[in-house]
């Protein structure tokens, strides 16, 4: 079959469906179809080369489906086609490029970038190491950086939507609910309520303002692709896995599920692999607050703090926390507390400091522990001892005896240590992250960590 632009409006628009061989005249050039790449509720994405061109003369065609679509909703659709042509104009070497934009019997289609290498949500469990992880995380961060400067958000940041080019670069694809700032598309009536009952975006990559349907419009801004993209990033550092339990959760109890992205309960805690940046944690942490605000305020902010890991790569290492890091210690029944700021800097090899309940005798903890409430003594002189050590915290009871003893002679507390409800030995390190509660006594303690310091 042969189809060429249409040259004048079609008021209803006709069935097509576009098979190998098939010839498209498009604008003042010819196309064969090579095959089908991928098929959505309402369109289609073809693969194909322009003819009497030598190389490099692969395209891709987006066909919308319009013929499928009900009245009510053709005009909306034809204008979001139409904006994602405009954004996909944009000239970025990480925003998938857009060339041209007609209609084939009255169905909408883009001519595109072809990106043969594929979509990142195939490569999701293949991915295995931090430069692969890091490279796909930079390419995306920025293309992102480009889409915001314009002041464009794209709000359906997911691994089907980022595409690879056969040079290994990865790009944005799918512009079809992005939005200008001062365009956004939500529409309201006369009362300044939604107009559509519509959620714009995928559940799993959203942040919880998004999926409120009723408001978010008021509260579109860079920081929801932030959001999407720290899911993307939880995906890539855990062998593609949702941290709130993916689409198998959603379907289960969807109202739980969404409770839970709004309050920031996690179904799998952010651990990361062995062998990778601690960085990746605070990232992906900040990246999906519930809140906008408590998130990274732009995307340049992101794209910094993975430049540490670039530059230290593979010495992944040797970046410190500098020093705003405190370990806030509180009372488990009164929740009266007390914080300490840890003497931590980019250079610090390993620092010991050993906990305990305060007394008279001068220096003899690094963090004297005195609340004033009668379980104190609950704390022994020399509790528990923190470490830090190649970006990270460890644990232990007791302390080590200062006598010449071999290093394994330790000496344990009186009431033990516990990190999460697991007793510790003393001298047998245990790892700590801000998310575990660890007990000394009749109190709990937790790192915090100021995030912007990392």
């Amino acid at each position: 079959m042969k189809y060429s632009a249409d040259r004048i409006e079609y008021k209803v628009a006709h069935r097509i469906i576009l098979k190998e061989g098939d010839t498209l005249y498009l604008g003042n050039k010819t196309y064969s179809v090579v095959g089908i790449i991928g098929k959505g509720g309402f369109g289609s994405v073809y693969k194909v080369s322009e003819e009497n061109v030598k190389s490099n003369s692969l395209f891709a065609v987006k066909l919308l489906d319009l013929y499928k679509v009900q009245p009510d909703d053709i005009e909306r659709l034809k204008q979001r086609f139409i904006n994602e042509f405009k954004v996909g104009r944009l000239d970025s070497p990480y925003l998938v490029k857009y060339y041209d934009t007609g209609s084939l019997k009255g169905n909408p289609y883009i001519l595109m970038e072809y990106c043969g290498g594929g979509n990142l949500f195939d490569e999701l469990k293949s991915i295995k190491s931090e430069p692969q992880v890091l490279n796909a995380a930079i390419d995306i961060a920025s293309g992102l950086k480009a889409l915001h400067s314009m002041g464009i958000v794209h709000r359906d940041i997911k691994p089907e939507n980022i595409l690879k080019s056969d040079d290994g670069r990865y790009k944005i694809s799918d512009f079809g609910i992005s939005t200008r700032l001062k365009d956004r598309m939500t529409q309201v009536n006369f009362l300044g309520k939604v107009k559509y009952n519509e959620v714009f975006g995928s559940v799993m990559y959203s942040p919880p303002e998004q999926l409120n349907s009723k408001s978010y419009y008021k509260k579109t801004s860079p920081m929801m692709d932030i959001y999407s993209f720290g899911v993307l990033l939880y995906n890539l550092t855990h062998k593609g896995k949702d941290p709130f339990g993916g689409e198998v959760a959603y379907q289960r109890d969807s109202s739980r599920y969404l409770k839970n992205k709004t309050e920031g309960i996690l179904s799998r805690p952010i651990k990361i692999q062995t062998g990778f940046s601690r960085i990746w944690y605070f990232i992906i942490k900040k990246c999906i607050e519930p809140k906008p605000e408590d998130r990274y305020q732009s995307i340049k902010d992101v794209i910094q703090k993975l430049s540490y890991i670039h530059k230290n790569t593979p010495d992944k290492d040797s970046i410190g926390l500098k020093h705003k890091v405190k370990l806030h210690i509180e009372h488990s029944e009164s929740k009266k507390s007390i914080a300490f700021p840890l003497d931590i800097s980019d250079d610090s090899s390993e620092v010991s400091m050993v906990i305990g309940r305060d007394t008279k005798v001068a220096d003899i903890n690094d963090i004297p522990v005195k609340l004033g409430l009668k379980d104190d003594f609950l704390i022994s002189k020399r509790h528990a001892t923190l470490r830090y050590k190649s970006n990270r915290f460890f644990i232990t009871d007791g302390h080590q005896m200062d006598n010449g003893h071999p290093v394994s002679n330790w000496t344990g507390s009186l009431n033990g240590t516990m990190v999460n409800k697991k007793k510790i030995l003393p001298g047998d390190w245990v790892e700590i992250k801000e998310d575990d509660l660890t007990e000394i006594g009749n109190y709990t303690m937790k790192l915090i960590v100021n995030y912007d310091s990392i």
